[in-house]
């Protein structure tokens, strides 16, 4: 019989876990907690999480639908079905963990170039079953070696929209370099069902064509968007079918070559190219110089539990353990439910975004107090003191002494293989369609990061910016959860 917390392990992992102990109501209370506020997060961005198990067909869930999955070879969790299937199919291959994440990052990048591709970045946590160690892949863009922080005194637009608003991409050698350590299946393999998409073509989803309509000035106003996202001056709508063949032979490629065709090589130099005739900055010495930060990643014990994500300049894990202390500091599990729980974990994500306001790159940004603050149970007891149970306040009783950032266009997948390997990746361009642009030469969208930095990081050259980008796991007794 599949106990309680059978299920918790099931829904998140595809595994069942009947030898574990029954857990008591104040540590479900917690777990689910986690899982609400990580839903949460991923929801607001995506709108749906779809499921493949390895064992069986694809299923897409709505929003605010549940599913329980069970899987003895691993499961795969992205934001397409398609992607879902992909990665799946790499597991049941003998793949990896890891192997299945690049061939679902890859895939995303196709068929919802409006959240993220190998014009992006991203943050990468993968977790040994063998060891029990989580790394940290920091793949996130960089400042060109141009920027500075007065490059938008006399246009503050062009941070947002434009050539200018691109950051150095991280996403292929990040991928490339997790792989290196821990694949198992050739590089080039995992590349292929993605070219075949973008060469052959998709159908576009209804989230696709949402973002496509909601940015259609951009299609109609872009070359490279408009080559690949209309057809005789329409945009391209639901159940259309889209295709881009430059990305495809930008695929093949870095299939061939490795990271070395963008980063180095004939990829890389038309990016350039292409960004530069638009009125960009950034230069091949900067793809050349570009480098993926590997750490440990980051604990954070919550009643029992171990969170494992990155850490900064992702102030994710810290502002999850933020809320998880608010609601903890309650007291009861029977205060974090029903309507009344739901405010409070608004207001505690409300507090969690403005405290985030104070990170930044720690290589050049001393934010220790806050990350300590973001830690400290004593802290989060004082937040929850602000938080009234019949008020909700303007953003001023929230913010800093900084102005909030806007969060959107991003994409989130877990995998984990039937050893317990686990791969949970965050990848992103920003906004939108990132800068509003795709390079007509290679069919890749550009990413708008430099408007994501914070402002105690500011615009110094080769640094990361802040991002709230939850990549993570969760652990307890040593295991798995």
């Amino acid at each position: 019989m599949t106990t309680a917390h059978d299920t918790l392990s099931s829904s998140l992992l595809g595994y069942r876990a009947p030898s574990d102990p029954k857990p008591s109501r104040r540590a479900w209370t917690v777990a689910s907690s986690i899982l609400v506020v990580a839903s949460l997060l991923l929801l607001l961005v995506f709108g749906v999480i779809v499921t493949n198990d390895v064992d069986g067909p694809k299923k897409w869930l709505s929003e605010g639908e549940t599913e329980v999955v069970e899987s003895e070879n691993g499961v795969v969790a992205a934001d397409d079905g398609r992607c879902s299937a992909i990665g799946a199919e790499a597991l049941r291959a003998g793949g990896h963990a890891v192997d299945a994440a690049v061939a679902v990052a890859l895939c995303v990048g196709v068929v919802n170039p409006m959240s993220s591709g190998i014009g992006g970045g991203g943050f990468i946590v993968v977790r040994s079953a063998e060891t029990a160690v989580a790394e940290a892949f920091d793949a996130r863009e960089t400042a060109p070696s141009a920027a500075s922080q007065n490059m938008y005194a006399n246009n503050p637009t062009a941070k947002e929209i434009g050539p200018l608003s691109m950051g150095v991409p991280g996403e292929l050698l990040g991928l490339h370099l997790a792989w290196s350590k821990h694949g198992r299946l050739p590089w080039k393999s995992l590349f292929q069902p993605s070219i075949k998409l973008a060469r052959d073509g998709f159908v576009v989803a209804p989230y696709l064509a949402q973002a496509i309509a909601r940015s259609e000035q951009a299609m109609l106003a872009d070359p490279g968007l408009h080559s690949v996202f209309t057809r005789d001056d329409k945009i391209l709508k639901a159940g259309d079918t889209c295709s881009n063949p430059e990305l495809a032979r930008s695929l093949e490629a870095v299939s061939e070559e490795g990271p070395k065709a963008f980063y180095d090589g004939w990829v890389g130099e038309k990016l350039v190219e292409d960004v530069k005739a638009a009125g960009g900055v950034i230069t091949k010495e900067d793809l050349k110089g570009y480098r993926v930060e590997v750490s440990k990643a980051m604990e954070v014990d919550v009643m029992g539990f171990k969170i494992l994500g990155m850490p900064l300049p992702s102030s994710g894990t810290l502002g999850m353990s933020l809320v998880l202390n608010v609601l903890g500091s309650y007291g009861s599990p029977d205060a974090v439910k029903g309507s009344l729980g739901v405010h409070r974990l608004i207001e505690a994500l409300k507090h969690m975004f403005a405290m985030r306001m104070n990170l930044g790159d720690s290589n050049f940004v001393n934010a220790t107090s806050y990350e300590r603050d973001m830690l400290s149970k004593s802290f989060a007891e004082k937040v929850q003191h602000k938080i009234f149970d019949n008020t909700t306040f303007d953003p001023g009783y929230y913010l800093t002494r900084w102005s909030q950032l806007r969060d959107h266009g991003t994409s989130h997948f877990c995998v984990v293989d039937a050893d317990r390997n686990a791969v949970s990746m965050t990848t992103t361009v920003n906004y939108y369609f990132g800068a509003r642009m795709l390079s007509p030469s290679t069919g890749i969208v550009l990413n708008n990061e430099m408007d994501d930095f914070s402002t105690p990081t500011e615009k110094t050259p080769i640094s990361f910016p802040l991002h709230l980008q939850t990549s993570l796991s969760q652990t307890r007794d040593h295991c798995l959860q």
